[in-house]
């Protein structure tokens, strides 16, 4: 039987012990020259315990939980947005900071520094397990040129769409 908790245990380590460093050792092949980049999605899996003070919020009623959010970084501006569908926001701020870190030191802006702010246009989910179609509406519609604008969120195409897209091995 297929035991997700110890899966991201493993995943973890391996992150701890590979992660930044090792994408970074071939820095103009992985990342790609700076030019050539105009923006990144950075998808964001947060956890949430209730047991753990450090982590109650965003913690359901119902025990732990995973909460993605997604950080969007434009090349051509220097601007990280974190767009996430709950109100609450926590851990934002960690996780932009290692992202503002991550771009400083391997893109590091000629004509600026970066700037990083929670995104003003938001749409919020209204129960607790739709962050991650959310996640991935406002990664697809942003990739599209489009602003996040709750009325683009029809969030049953969505979740139609993304099985599709799995079912078929590639985006619509």
């Amino acid at each position: 039987m297929y035991n997700l908790e110890k899966a991201r245990r493993l995943a973890a380590r391996s992150m701890k012990n590979l992660g930044y460093n090792a994408s970074t050792r071939d820095e103009g092949q992985l990342l790609g020259k700076q030019g050539e980049l105009r923006s990144i999605f950075i998808p964001i899996s947060r956890y949430a315990d209730p047991s753990r003070p450090e982590q109650a919020e965003g913690a359901t009623s119902v025990g732990t939980c995973y909460h993605w959010s997604v950080i969007f970084a434009n090349f051509l501006n220097g601007c990280v947005l974190h767009y996430d569908s709950t109100s609450s926001g926590g851990g934002v701020g960690e996780y932009t900071s290692a992202v503002l870190a991550f771009l400083e030191d391997q893109f590091p802006r000629p004509a600026g520094v970066w700037s990083a702010r929670r995104a003003d246009i938001s749409p919020q989910q209204s129960n607790n397990d739709d962050c991650g179609v959310f996640t991935c509406a406002t990664a697809s519609l942003i990739s599209l040129g489009l602003d996040a604008d709750p009325a683009l969120y029809d969030i049953p195409h969505f979740r139609k769409l993304i099985a599709i897209s799995l079912l078929n091995k590639k985006f619509l």
